[in-house]
């Protein structure tokens, strides 16, 4: 979404999310060009940090779920269930849970960062797949 400023913590939590899918395409399984994408979108500060509603993307894939909101409900749903796609929403709707988060960015990228760090320390023990992470709030 053009126009909208990366805060630092996008960038933590950008990493978080590609590196919980060990810098995968989470539609295609490609490895270039990977973004993190939001099903409720980065203006929503409700949802911007949420991993539940993140997710690591291909530009292709990212560009083909944005212009269709239906299909990338579909994959949602598909992927992570219909409980979680409901939590999701519910949270996009969380007026105090977005000042919350605007108020809070510094310590919301403090926190993806050291999250990002046990990441990459985990890794380098030789985990593969997926690293879930709990998320900020």
């Amino acid at each position: 979404m053009a126009g909208i400023k990366i805060w630092p913590a996008d960038k933590w939590v950008s990493l978080c999310v590609r590196e919980r899918a060990e810098n995968v395409c989470e539609r295609c399984g490609g490895t270039g060009g990977l973004s993190c994408a939001h099903y409720q979108g980065r203006g929503a500060w409700e949802t911007r940090f949420l991993p539940e509603n993140l997710w690591s993307l291909c530009m292709g894939c990212h560009s083909y779920l944005d212009s269709r909101k239906v299909n990338f409900k579909e994959f949602f749903i598909e992927k992570r269930g219909q409980v979680t796609y409901d939590v999701v929403v519910e949270k996009s709707h969380d007026i105090m849970l977005g000042k919350e988060n605007r108020r809070n960015k510094a310590e919301i990228a403090s926190y993806y960062k050291e999250v990002y760090s046990q990441m990459l320390m985990i890794r380098s023990t030789g985990v593969t797949g997926w690293l879930e992470f709990v998320g900020w709030n």
